[in-house]
Order: structure tokens, then C-alpha cells, then sequence
């Protein structure tokens, strides 16, 4: 998986990684609960323009709302 500081286009909106099929990973800092979210199915709830570093998660283990968001490149298998 290519994280988003090793691209050279930048992905600023969710709209450009729904396009090129990334997902969202969200780890809470508090207790290390990791999820990952497709970027077009966020895109399509929250809107194509939300900058996906600014999304706000709560963890569904301790209820934190202090998580890391960040854009990957989706492994196809």
C-alpha cells in the first residue's frame, strides 16, 4: 500500500480518491482501534468536495473522537 505522501498528485478532496479507487484508514489514538472506509462510499455520504483529512471519526471501542485519517492506495487482489 502507497500512502498519500508518497504520490506526486495531490488528493485534497474525496472526490478525487473515490476516483482513483483509495480508502480511508482511521486509527483512534487513544486505543489503536483501526478501520478502513472506501473513499467513494464516504464521498457519497459526506461529499465529494470534504477534504478527507479534516473527517471526523469516533471510535466505536472507547468512543474517542481523536483519530488518524489516512488516504492509501487500495490493493487489488
Amino acid at each position: 500500500m502507497f500512502d498519500l505522501a508518497d504520490m506526486t498528485i495531490t488528493i485534497d478532496t474525496l472526490g478525487k480518491a473515490a476516483r482513483h479507487r483509495m480508502i480511508l484508514q482511521v486509527t483512534c489514538r487513544r486505543c489503536g482501534h483501526a478501520g478502513n472506509f472506501t473513499a467513494r462510499d464516504l464521498a457519497r455520504t459526506k461529499g465529494f468536495g470534504r477534504d478527507p483529512k479534516l473527517l471526523t471519526f469516533r471510535c466505536t471501542r472507547c468512543t474517542g473522537r481523536d483519530c488518524i485519517v489516512r488516504v492509501m492506495e487500495e490493493i487489488r487482489r
